[in-house]
């Protein structure tokens, strides 16, 4: 064999060997990568479960949290009722509220001269509000219950926790049965 082709032999034998070394090399470092992206992909894994795992756990607090908002929403709407209940309550006795006191009706029916009711007593506002314009409506039936005699008894503003008296006359004719009245104030 000529020198040559010797060296062409060589040449190829070398350049086999070159060949076949890196491909081991590759083959060997495929390897590795795989080896370390298994391990990777492993802990990612891992991580995607604890992720998971969290996220649920996430999801059942809100889920308990909106059970608890919705609670209290319906205690603040059961407080606020209560609330408003109890200012109603409070306005109502605070409102002007006004009661009879010591009413006394004598009839004066003379034979001679004019007949008339004698009506005195006091109005009493047991609220704290100004009972304002305060007014008694009275009415005198005779004995048919026909309307003999009226009349309006203006008492004025009558402030909270106090009283007025009053003492009125009413004139009518003929013979008095029954009375009605009415108190009335804005």
């Amino acid at each position: 064999m000529q020198e040559s082709e010797k060296t062409l032999l060589r040449s190829r034998n070398l350049f086999s060997i070159v060949l076949g070394v890196f491909c081991l090399i590759l083959l060997v470092s495929l390897v590795i990568v795989l080896a370390h992206y298994s391990v990777v992909l492993k802990e990612r894994d891992s991580q995607i479960q604890a992720l998971t795992n969290q996220n649920l756990q996430l999801q059942l607090n809100i889920t308990n949290y909106e059970m608890l908002i919705n609670s209290l929403n319906d205690q603040v709407t059961r407080l606020t009722n209560e609330v408003k209940y109890l200012n109603k309550t409070v306005a109502e006795l605070e409102a002007p509220q006004l009661h009879e006191v010591g009413f006394e009706w004598v009839r004066h029916e003379p034979p001679v001269g004019q007949h008339y009711m004698s009506v005195r007593g006091s109005i009493f506002n047991s609220g704290i509000q100004v009972a304002k314009n305060v007014q008694m409506y009275v009415w005198l039936y005779n004995e048919e219950n026909t309307l003999i005699g009226s009349q309006v008894i203006y008492l004025g503003d009558i402030p909270g926790k106090s009283y007025v008296s009053f003492n009125v006359n009413i004139y009518y004719s003929g013979s008095c049965a029954s009375y009605a009245y009415r108190i009335t104030h804005e």
